[in-house]
Order: structure tokens, then sequence, then C-alpha cells
């Protein structure tokens, strides 16, 4: 599961560190990118949700092999873009079994994993999976992909090799695991349109679904933009930028083991706020800095890798949410959350392009932030952000 989830964050992570040179070869503005690179997250806004029902009825095995192969679809043939058009619908492809694979590792750790220290385990474990293909791709395309295979529709071929094998690998060992976990879930003959009106009604289940598009507004945008913020406000190159991206991620992924350990001491809600604090301060940094101040922002940055895990786990704890129906309020919050992240690239992209420049980019994502702390702090209802 972990290999199928890095190859969905190494091809999610493809494009960035080589956006200069895509951006060039199809003639293409920060604008026209942003919207491209959000294709996939547009997409998922309408099958994540159902595809965490064909997760539950499909079951985990199936379910994330047929996510990965989407995977490979989608890396190989936006190698053969032309323009923004045709980038944006292979990119696109993403969307259609990436939900598959965003929807079967949560479930997988709530339906395998009951005690509380064991499931907040297992999760920072498989959210490392898309920590390390972005990280290895953001370090590797510049500083040894381009260069040896020498132009960036060649790097995303090969990329697509990777996440077959990474599917392969996952579709034998599948085969091997036991058929169901100890303690199976009764299959729901619910529709999805009653389950999801059900989780809805849950003002648990609507605060976490707000909080994920205001997440993924941000830490989508940083994703794709901050390398290219970095290198202009810093004045470094594309190569040094992903460098230091690269090195505070691995900090990053460190962080998914040690803060989510500390939520029975301080609890989920200051953990978050905490978190939301200092990616602030890291926006803020890169958006008015410049030189060592720019790249020094990059580091509190960092913390945005422990929030979808805490907040998933506040889903999974959420009234209205059971091993029934976890798969469906997985999909439902990832289809929400997207909508975030459609939003986010695309509009830092408009305004990196416009007079505000990266200045004014990073500011909208300091204010959605602050916003996102702020109903962290508001919202306290007995089954939502406290630990149990």
């Amino acid at each position: 599961m972990v290999g199928v989830y890095a190859a969905f964050g190494m091809v999610l992570a493809a494009i960035p560190p080589m956006i200069t040179e895509v951006r060039t070869d199809l003639d293409m503005g920060r604008g026209a990118m942003g919207l491209a690179l959000g294709a996939w997250t547009a997409i998922y806004i309408v099958t994540a949700s159902p595809a965490g029902r064909i997760v539950d009825r499909l079951g985990i095995k199936t379910a994330l092999t047929l996510g990965g192969l989407s995977l490979v679809a989608s890396s190989l043939l936006r190698s053969f873009a032309v323009g923004p058009i045709s980038l944006w619908l292979t990119i696109a492809i993403m969307g259609i079994g990436g939900p598959l694979v965003s929807a079967s590792a949560p479930t997988l750790c709530g339906q395998w994993f009951v005690a509380d220290n064991e499931r907040e385990l297992a999760m920072s474990t498989y959210n490392l999976g898309p920590g390390i293909g972005s990280l290895l791709t953001l370090f590797a395309t510049n500083s040894i992909l381009l260069p040896w295979l020498g132009d960036w529709r060649t790097v995303l071929r090969f990329e697509a090799g990777v996440a077959l094998a990474a599917t392969l690998i996952w579709f034998v060992v599948a085969q091997r695991a036991p058929e169901q976990p100890a303690k199976r879930p009764e299959r729901s003959t619910v529709s999805m349109v009653e389950t999801s009106k059900a989780l809805l009604a849950s003002a648990d289940v609507r605060h976490v679904l707000i909080l994920g598009a205001l997440t993924f507004f941000v830490g989508h945008s940083l994703n794709n933009w901050l390398i290219d913020a970095v290198t202009e406000r810093a004045s470094v190159t594309a190569t040094a930028a992903s460098n230091w991206v690269s090195i505070v991620g691995v900090a990053g992924m460190g962080l998914l083991f040690l803060l989510p350990r500390l939520t029975n001491r301080f609890g989920r809600p200051a953990l978050l706020i905490a978190a939301w604090a200092a990616v602030i301060t890291g926006i803020l940094m890169v958006g008015f800095g410049s030189g060592a101040v720019a790249i020094g922002g990059i580091i509190p940055t960092a913390l945005r890798s422990v929030m979808i895990p805490l907040i998933l786990i506040t889903l999974m704890e959420a009234d209205g949410v059971d091993e029934s129906n976890i798969g469906a309020a997985n999909g439902l919050w990832f289809s929400c959350a997207q909508v975030g992240a459609v939003a986010g690239p695309f509009l830092v992209g408009v305004l990196a392009d416009s007079s505000a420049g990266f200045t004014g980019a990073m500011t909208m994502l300091a204010i959605v932030a602050g916003v996102a702390a702020l109903k962290i702090n508001r919202h306290q209802p007995a089954a939502t952000l406290q630990s149990r």
C-alpha cells in the first residue's frame, strides 16, 4: 500500500520541479499551468465520494490496484501533451482512479487497526508514502533525471514505469494478504446518496469536510508553487529550491511520527493550531522575504505534513462514522477537500502572474490558513477534534 501511495506522490510532484521547462515548451502562463495542475483534483470532486463506496464494495486489494493503474496512465499520457488542453486532460486522468488510492489507505487503517495508538501509527506510516514519492521526485528530477533522460517528457515516461512496478508489487503482495480484516464491517445496502446525507447530518463531519477543503487549498498550492516561489523570491535556481524543499520535506516526514504521538498530552486541536501557526509563518517568510529569509520560510511549512492524518483520524471518530461507512466517509472527505485543491493552485498561479506576484499569492494563502486555524479553535463538540 505504501508503495502505491509513493507512486501517487511521485506522479503528483512530477511537473512542479520542471514547471519552467513545461510552461516554455507548451507556451503556458502561470494561470493556465495552475489550472492544468489542478485538473485531477477537479475530477476528484466528482469521483472521490463514489470511490469510497467502491472501496467498501470491491475491497481494498482490487480498488488499490485499479487506482495504481490510473497513475500509470496519467503519467504516461501527459508526456504526450501538446498544449494546455491536452495537458489538462491527461492530468485529469489521475482524478478518475486516484480516489481509489486515497480512499483505500485510510479505510485499511480504520478497518485493520482498532486501538487509538495503532491507528495513529498506521495513519502516519501510510502517509509516508506520498511524502517519499514526492520528495524523491523533487530531489531527483533536476539533479538526476533531467540530465540523464534529457527532457521532461522522457522523465514522465520513466516515472510511469516506476508507478507500474509499484502497482504490480502491490498486486502480487495483496494476493497473500488475508481476504478481510478480523473484524469485518457489514456490507451496506444503503445507497450512496442516502449514505452521504446521513454523514452530512453530523455537525462533526461537516466541520471536518470544511477543514479539509481549507487544508487542501493551502497544501496543494504549496506543493505546486513553493519551488517556483522560492526560486523567484530567493533568486536561486530551480534545482537549489527543489533541494531545499526536499530536505525540509524529510523533516516533515519525521514529524508524522512525532506529533501524532503528542495528541494525548496536548490534544488534537492544539497540535493542529500550532501546525497552522508555523505554516502561516513560513508562507509569509517566502512571500515577503528574500534570499535566506525566503529559503528559511520553507522550514515551518513542513508542519503541513501532519495535518491530513490528524484530520482523517478526526473524521474516523466523528459522530455518524462507523466501520460500515468509513470508506464512504473518506471518499466524501476527499471529494470536498479537492474543492480547495482545485481553487488553490489556480488562484496562486493567477496572482503570481499579476502585479501582486508571489507576495500577493502567499498573502492569500496565509489568510486561508488563518481561517482554518480559527475554525479549529471555535469548533469544540464532544466527538470532533478531541483525542479519545
